[in-house]
């Protein structure tokens, strides 16, 4: 089974709601939850992740939420919370518990209204999260990871994923040694690891062979701790079924099991099918 564990729908006929995005933007980063399912067709990939679309649709995960709940047998969702209110818990708990949706994004600092994964607002966030047993995905630039760090540290119990394999810079050579901080995140369990089309383009473009970049990781991080996700449709430089074939091109140094750890079962651990009828 293949799973994508990083992709964004809208509705065709929901108003644009972020003041931010331009019209014309947004129209053309947008994809329908029923246009997705043709697409995830045409690329071989079975289930997806929804990662509700903040930029364009706010706090308001409705229609995340719904097309996982009208599509179950091929969709999970992950709901955004606005931390810098004060019921931001408990509006957690609604998208988790009354609407089932299956965990949490949330950003370090990357715009002016996001707050540092280590502010206490995100914290209290992230204990519910605990409390909810549901996993929680961590937005950072890789000059933030020590925010990061703060966080794993403090939620031992708690799984966290880190996206875009924390924007680690594409300049790397074996051994990165300047991303030393990246690779020590490792030691600690609870963390796993989501890289995207962003990291495999940026890959492509830097001083090694994106194989010897991904094989670096794997050979820190082990191939139970890494999965794949399009990114789509922010990411838009090859057609999705293009994006999803394209994912295990520099993964030819995993054997077979291990490429279904990376590309499926990795993420079924977290957000799991539902069982099929017999």
């Amino acid at each position: 089974m293949i799973v994508d564990t990083h992709v964004h729908v809208n509705a065709a006929d929901r108003p644009k709601n972020h003041p931010d995005v331009p019209q014309a933007k947004w129209q053309a980063g947008q994809v329908t939850g029923e246009e997705l399912l043709d697409l995830m067709d045409q690329g071989g990939v079975d289930r997806a992740v929804l990662v509700h679309a903040s930029n364009t649709e706010r706090y308001d995960c409705s229609y995340t939420v719904d097309m996982a709940a009208r599509y179950p047998d091929r969709f999970s969702s992950v709901c955004v919370v606005n931390v810098s209110q004060p019921d931001a818990p408990d509006r957690l708990s609604y998208w988790i518990e009354e609407r089932r949706m299956g965990g949490v994004r949330l950003f370090n600092a990357m715009t002016e209204d996001d707050t540092p994964l280590d502010d206490p607002r995100c914290l209290r966030v992230i204990e519910r999260a605990g409390e909810l047993q549901i996993p929680v995905t961590m937005v950072s630039r890789h000059h933030e990871l020590d925010r990061v760090r703060n966080v794993l540290e403090r939620f031992s119990d708690v799984q966290l994923l880190l996206d875009h394999l924390g924007h680690m810079p594409n300049e790397e050579r074996p051994p990165h040694d300047t991303s030393a901080e990246f690779m020590a995140l490792a030691d600690y369990p609870n963390v796993s690891l989501k890289f995207s089309a962003v990291n495999q383009w940026a890959a492509g473009k830097g001083p090694v062979p994106p194989r010897d970049y991904f094989k670096a990781i794997v050979d820190r991080w082990g191939p139970r701790r890494l999965m794949w996700g399009s990114n789509y449709p922010p990411t838009r430089f090859k057609p999705y079924p293009e994006l999803a074939r394209m994912g295990p091109e520099p993964f030819d140094f995993l054997s077979e099991e291990e490429q279904r750890w990376v590309f499926g079962e990795n993420a079924l651990r977290f957000w799991p099918a539902p069982p099929q009828p017999r």
